[in-house]
């Protein structure tokens, strides 16, 4: 089972003791601090599990760029059977490449785990986790982001 969420830094969460890391459907407490963040600049993470976490909170970045590096590296890797994710600010990267018919493996380059799976099943989790994620990003945060939210949809089609 996979089950990918982004996660939104909470700015406010050391003044008024909130969690620093905020699920995305949690829309509530996100409208609380989305306000006072600036739209450049929003900080969060992609946490993905696969029966085990794969990436979690400890890779946060600008979200913005690391779901368009995401989308990016998805595109690339429908053409060439590898790719590489990389993240706006900080030197991790995550290697996607073939393994065999239709099986991804998923690396991080700071680990010494793999993971194999299904190239569909991620990709159209990933995919529909983006499209998620852009518009609710554009919901909160006012933050343009309508050429990856057609790139995400045209890449669902190319896998289907």
């Amino acid at each position: 089972m996979i089950n990918i969420k982004t996660y939104i830094k909470n700015s406010l969460y050391k003044k008024n003791h909130l969690t620093e890391f905020v699920d995305l459907q949690k829309s509530n407490e996100i409208a609380i601090f989305a306000k006072k963040i600036d739209p450049e600049y929003i900080e969060g993470a992609i946490v993905i599990n696969y029966y085990e976490e794969i990436l979690g909170l400890g890779y946060w970045d600008y979200i913005v760029p690391t779901w368009q590096f995401w989308i990016d590296a998805i595109d690339e890797y429908l053409i060439k059977n590898h790719s590489i994710v990389n993240f706006p600010d900080q030197p991790a990267k995550i290697i996607l490449k073939r393994i065999y018919n239709d099986i991804l493996g998923i690396k991080i380059d700071n680990s010494d785990r793999k993971i194999e799976i299904k190239e569909f099943d991620f990709f159209n989790s990933m995919l529909d986790s983006a499209v998620y994620f852009f518009k609710e990003i554009e919901k909160y945060f006012s933050v343009s982001t309508g050429i990856y939210l057609v790139k995400a949809y045209e890449l669902k089609a190319k896998i289907q």
